[in-house]
């Protein structure tokens, strides 16, 4: 059987070589993708007496031309403090924890359909109730997801100010194929449509360049451990951190699960960089103690006095 798959394998590598079949079979996997989350989520929104959002239907008007995201990487724990009140902020996950202006917040996660999911949706709800604002947005993504299934969680957010986004995975089906899953994350036409891809990150960086920011600062992006709020000079609360059983600890040099595989996600981020420096907008990495700075510039140079 093994074997079987080995040939299986080494046909594929063939075909994903010869350019006109792998375009083919990437349009094929974005389309049976787009069809596929697209029915599963139709069947969660009517379930739940839910209506999508249109999250892109003007730019952002804001002072700051510049957007930061943050991720949960251990490096945040000093990017944290370059942070002003009146910055653009995106948030996802359990950057919450670290109470900010978020301006923008990613739902993964709301649901019991397991024990673990359980936790990490419950711990995460309590996150966006401590430290949200009445003006802060909360875009709910993975709607096609078992993550996102019930109304009778979703009903806890009510009294914020929830978006929800139709919401599809771009397949990457290679690395020679990379440049059209970053093109179709980044050239999405319809405004309705959320196009993700790996990580909420990539999808984070994709909704602040269709918004219409031309500077892009990441925060946290580690492609490895420990989270910030597992890392010694964390100073804060472990209150909201969900139990070690859900959502393990990563060891610092151990690779983040996304960061695995034959295109990895700093295959993506370089590739994201490449495209978005091209239409004029720059990445950057927020401070020179992060892995992401090997690879993009820095925005903070000097440290604050």
């Amino acid at each position: 059987m093994s074997t079987f798959k080995n040939i299986l394998k080494s046909i594929r590598k063939i075909l994903i070589s010869i350019p006109s079949i792998n375009t083919l079979v990437y349009y094929l996997c974005l389309d049976r993708a787009k069809k596929n989350n697209f029915n599963v989520s139709k069947l969660v929104m009517n379930d739940n007496k839910l209506e999508y959002s249109t999250l892109f239907n003007e730019p952002i008007l804001h002072l700051n031309k510049v957007c930061h995201i943050i991720c949960s990487g251990h490096s945040f724990n000093a990017s944290v403090q370059h942070l002003d009140k009146d910055d653009f902020i995106i948030g996802f996950n359990f950057a919450g924890i670290i109470k900010l202006n978020y301006s923008i917040y990613f739902i993964e996660l709301a649901s019991n359909c397991n024990k673990k999911i359980k936790n990490i949706s419950d711990c995460q709800y309590r996150v966006v109730q401590e430290s949200l604002n009445s003006k802060s947005k909360l875009i709910f993504k993975n709607i096609y997801s078992e993550a996102v299934p019930q109304s009778k969680y979703l009903s806890k957010y009510k009294n914020f100010n929830v978006l929800f986004a139709r919401d599809y995975q771009i397949p990457i089906l290679s690395k020679a194929l990379l440049h059209k899953s970053v093109s179709s994350l980044l050239e999405e036409a319809n405004v309705s449509l959320l196009p993700q891809l790996r990580s909420t990150i990539y999808t984070a960086i994709a909704y602040a360049y269709r918004q219409g920011f031309k500077e892009i600062v990441v925060h946290g992006l580690d492609f490895g451990g420990p989270h910030f709020f597992d890392a010694e000079d964390f100073a804060g609360s472990l209150e909201n951190r969900p139990s070690y059983d859900a959502l393990p600890k990563i060891k610092m040099g151990d690779n983040h699960l996304t960061n695995i595989g034959e295109v990895s996600s700093i295959d993506i981020l370089k590739e994201i960089n490449r495209q978005l420096k091209a239409k004029g907008v720059t990445l950057y990495a927020a401070i020179e103690n992060s892995k992401l700075s090997e690879y993009l510039p820095v925005y903070y140079s000097e440290a604050i006095k």
